[in-house]
């Protein structure tokens, strides 16, 4: 913070990955700042900015807990999709930003194919293919059953993968169904 405020062109050897977003993030802001805001304008622009703008931080202690969060909170206004929080959920296991950028770029490519073909393709694909790739388990018939892998999947497909592969245990004491350990295992 201190180099941004300082406006230092080289930053810091010991600078971490948030500080680094944090960069880049003012050097966007920088570069698409428009015009017409600087000059007298600044001062209206700031005030409003002060006035009539709330930035929250929200930390969390853990990875899965900001995972759940975001599930919850978006900058849209809209309800996420299942696809979308699969999608993030899959992408937070990718440790490189370069690999992050190209399998979103590649994600977004096949679910837009996939809806070209049929409206909610890419939502009725991913299920069947967790149905038939995972599905173990299936509702029995009979008053006071629970419903299973099966339909777990076609409710909230995201969340079964997430519980599935983050090692939770099941009744049985098995690890959950999924391995994913990478992207790639999905």
């Amino acid at each position: 913070m201190q180099a941004l405020l300082n406006d230092e062109e080289n930053p810091p050897d010991d600078m971490g990955s948030s500080s680094a977003n944090i960069r880049s993030r003012f050097q966007d802001i920088q570069e698409f700042f428009p015009d017409e805001l600087l000059g007298v304008a600044l001062p209206f622009f700031v005030d409003w900015l002060q006035n009539r703008v709330i930035l929250v931080e929200i930390s969390t202690p853990d990875k899965n807990m900001a995972l759940e969060i975001f599930e919850s909170v978006n900058d849209r206004g809209l309800r996420l999709t299942n696809m979308a929080m699969l999608k993030s959920f899959v992408l937070s296991r990718i440790k490189v930003p370069d690999r992050i950028e190209a399998a979103n770029g590649a994600w977004r490519k096949i679910m837009n194919e996939l809806q070209d073909v049929q409206k909610n393709g890419d939502t009725e694909f991913m299920k069947n293919l967790l149905r038939a790739k995972y599905a173990e388990t299936s509702r029995e018939s009979g008053k006071g059953s629970t419903p299973k892998h099966f339909e777990d999947i076609g409710t909230a497909f995201h969340k079964w993968v997430r519980e599935q592969s983050e090692g939770n245990l099941g009744p049985d004491g098995a690890r959950g169904a999924i391995p994913i350990d990478s992207p790639s295992d999905l």
